[in-house]
């Protein structure tokens, strides 16, 4: 969720998530994840940048099963907590191009750098089950820079005319700041690439370059089209090079699809397939009732190792927080 903090410029933001991993060999856990975050505009520094600063903890909370797995037999708890802070400092130029026969502007392009520094504390618990990315948040002191450009159209219609989205690009590299990244402390190089010819379909390029000795590492292309009653239908095509001359490159195509139904219910399929080895790497099966501000999820999901079924709850902006009224000023 996300709501104003009374009168001021902060926003206070929150990320509730309860997952249970349920396995027939191996350890299981209920995990419940909480991570309150602040955010706060400081306009006062200049009126010609955006400068935002934030801060948020994050509270991890495990409760253990060793499902007969020897290296979980001592444990039914485990707790992790870390620290979060973050700041931003970027600006915003912006250039309308070519006048059309009514005076209207036909493109227009938008070009945003930025600066952005985030720490992390480390975490707390040496050892936690991993079932997925939310069990191995690593510890961070990185500064981000880059560039964004955003274009957009003009284009008439039955309301009369408007401005979309026509694409992007993106540049993005991280400074490591940590002793440990000191002999390399460059990232790679991120390229990001969108086109939308049209309103309802999008096209995307992307690919990570080594600054050190691997050159480009991967390529990805995208594509997918979305109509207005929220039908989806995507493809995409990854290329991996390998971590070492040893390690061989990888590539794999993915298919992405997903159907309203009646009565705010949806249906969906998912498939990810090697190319190299002809094996499917995972494939998804979901059934989903999505009313207008909470949904749930029936999820089958499958892969060379591991079969699950997942119920997944999610809820968007109700109510207060903690039962606490933070959207007006008590000065009413």
């Amino acid at each position: 969720g996300l709501i104003p903090v009374y009168d001021t410029d902060a926003d206070l933001s929150w990320d509730a998530d309860y997952v249970y991993y349920k396995r027939d060999v191996g350890v299981e856990a209920q995990r419940i994840d909480l991570y309150p975050k602040i955010k706060i505009a400081l306009p006062m520094l200049s009126q010609y940048l955006e400068t935002t600063v934030g801060a948020g903890i994050r509270d991890t909370l495990y409760l253990i099963d060793d499902n007969g797995d020897e290296a979980w037999q001592d444990s039914d708890t485990e707790n992790r907590f870390l620290g979060n802070l973050n700041g931003e400092i970027a600006t915003t130029l912006r250039r309308d191009f070519g006048i059309d026969s009514k005076g209207g502007t036909v493109w227009s392009h938008t070009l945003r750098p930025f600066v952005r520094y985030t720490y992390m504390t480390d975490s707390n618990v040496d050892t936690l089950p991993s079932f997925d990315s939310v069990d191995n948040v690593g510890d961070q002191n990185t500064i981000t820079y880059g560039v964004n450009n955003f274009f957009y159209v003009t284009e008439s219609g039955d309301d009369g005319e408007y401005e979309r989205d026509y694409g992007y690009i993106k540049l993005q590299q991280n400074y490591d700041l940590r002793s440990e990244a000191s002999e390399e402390p460059l990232s790679d190089l991120q390229f990001r690439l969108s086109w939308d010819p049209w309103r309802n379909m999008n096209f995307k390029y992307s690919t990570d370059i080594d600054m050190y000795e691997n050159g480009f590492k991967r390529h990805t292309v995208e594509g997918d089209y979305r109509n207005d009653r929220g039908d989806l239908l995507s493809f995409d095509y990854l290329f991996q090079a390998g971590a070492t001359d040893e390690d061989k490159d990888s590539s794999s195509i993915r298919l992405v699809s997903q159907f309203t139904l009646l009565y705010d219910f949806a249906a969906g399929y998912a498939l990810e397939r090697s190319l190299e080895d002809s094996v499917t790497i995972a494939e998804k099966i979901s059934l989903s009732y999505n009313p207008s501000c909470w949904s749930v999820e029936l999820v089958a999901d499958v892969t060379p190792d591991n079969e699950q079924v997942m119920i997944l709850f999610k809820l968007a902006n109700i109510g207060s927080p903690f039962g606490v009224d933070l959207m007006t000023s008590s000065d009413e």
